[in-house]
């Protein structure tokens, strides 16, 4: 579950750093990080799972055709708190796919 709550409300996030779960939150962000490099939204035909194990996350990516046909993926794997993990995947992704799907990420 995501919670969200505003950036000046220290009360609320005071209470919900309590609750928050850090090898969850790591994963979260080098997805969402990953979008972002995709230039990705919420209608994006786009897949990503990061999981940690150890030291180790592993970001592993799917983007596809818009009737799903035609699909590429890619995988890195780095320390969780490698913000160029994202980027990297997202580049793979983008270099490994045919026009039809890199069109859909051109931002």
């Amino acid at each position: 579950m995501g919670i969200e709550c505003r950036a000046d409300d220290t009360h609320t996030r005071a209470m919900l750093a309590k609750i928050d779960d850090p090898i969850t939150h790591a994963c979260v962000i080098a997805e969402r990080a990953l979008l972002a490099a995709l230039k990705a939204d919420c209608h994006s035909p786009v897949a990503a799972l990061a999981t940690i194990e150890g030291a180790i996350m592993t970001l592993r990516a799917e983007l596809l055709s818009e009737d799903g046909s035609v699909h590429v993926t890619a995988q890195e794997a780095g320390a969780p708190t490698d913000s160029v993990l994202p980027i990297a995947v997202a580049r793979d992704l983008l270099l490994g796919a045919p026009d039809e799907i890199r069109r859909l990420f051109a931002g």
